[in-house]
């Protein structure tokens, strides 16, 4: 392993473990500083290395960049009775590492939690190629993911809450509450209400993201109950993270970009709710 470090790596190495495997950290030099990682995929087959630069040693991303190496896991497939950690495969090969999930709903941690769980589709997503986007395509893309996913979040999240929050509670509310309307806009409202996910009152022109914004009456991850308390069902939350539509935002030149925010912001969940609930019937969870 220390045969990777590098010509400019100093003679500071630490042994510890990343992702369950041995690994080494050190600090090196050049143009800048920088921490530096090494350790290998599970198959023995790749050798990673994790490098944060810095220009002063009480640099801020220096713990950040620890607190990115305690959190690096595999992902990986399973196949005569042993796992290897890889980058892509066949989706109906792919098993997802849940270690992290499990770890963060054991420590009451809600909100690293539903991060994380989007962090999961995100990489289902990208098993599905080029193009395949949950964000914008909520209504198709849903139904191609492993119902065994599913059933693995929400036997997560049903345990660690004792019921309250997963897909499992979700599909409860959905049930009642799509059984008093056959309107499909107001179904979604009548359980996005019902689940904590809607506000009472429309956002307000000053807010977090964007005064485009104003109006609707979904609320923005910030505004959620990250407790024990939260209303049943709650979690996993269905919206787009406030980062990621500021991020949008600030694309420059997009033309199309604040459109493309009021609609993950208000309009997707009249087509993620429906599919969520059409997927979740498929998958026979109750």
């Amino acid at each position: 392993m220390t045969s990777w470090k590098g010509e400019l790596s100093r003679n500071d190495d630490r042994f510890l473990t990343v992702a369950g495997q041995k690994a080494i950290a050190y600090t090196s030099t050049g143009l800048y500083d920088s921490d530096n990682v090494l350790f290998s995929s599970a198959d023995g087959r790749y050798v990673f290395r994790l490098k944060g630069a810095y220009l002063k040693n009480n640099d801020a991303i220096r713990q950040v960049f620890q607190e990115i190496v305690k959190t690096f896991t595999f992902d990986a497939i399973c196949a005569s009775q042993q796992c290897f950690a890889i980058a892509s495969t066949s989706l109906n090969k792919w098993r997802i590492n849940y270690s992290r999930l499990k770890s963060l709903l054991a420590a009451g941690d809600w909100r690293g939690a539903d991060v994380e769980t989007r962090a999961i589709f995100q990489r289902l997503q990208q098993l599905q190629g080029q193009g395949a986007d949950l964000l914008y395509g909520s209504k198709t893309l849903l139904n191609r993911f492993p119902c065994e996913d599913f059933r693995s979040i929400d036997t997560l999240w049903s345990q660690a809450s004792k019921g309250r929050f997963g897909y499992s509670a979700q599909k409860r509310i959905w049930q009642q509450t799509a059984s008093r309307t056959k309107n499909p806009k107001a179904r979604v409202e009548q359980f996005g209400q019902a689940v904590g996910w809607r506000r009472s009152q429309p956002l307000p022109e000053k807010n977090p993201i964007a005064m485009e914004l104003s109006g609707t009456k979904w609320r923005l991850d910030a505004e959620l109950n990250f407790t024990a308390a939260a209303p049943i069902g709650q979690f996993p939350w269905g919206g787009t993270s406030s980062n990621l539509m500021s991020d949008i935002l600030n694309q420059p030149g997009c033309g199309s970009c604040t459109t493309d925010v009021i609609y993950l912001a208000d309009d997707r969940y009249y087509d993620y709710v429906p599919a969520l609930f059409t997927k979740l019937n498929q998958c026979s969870i109750r």
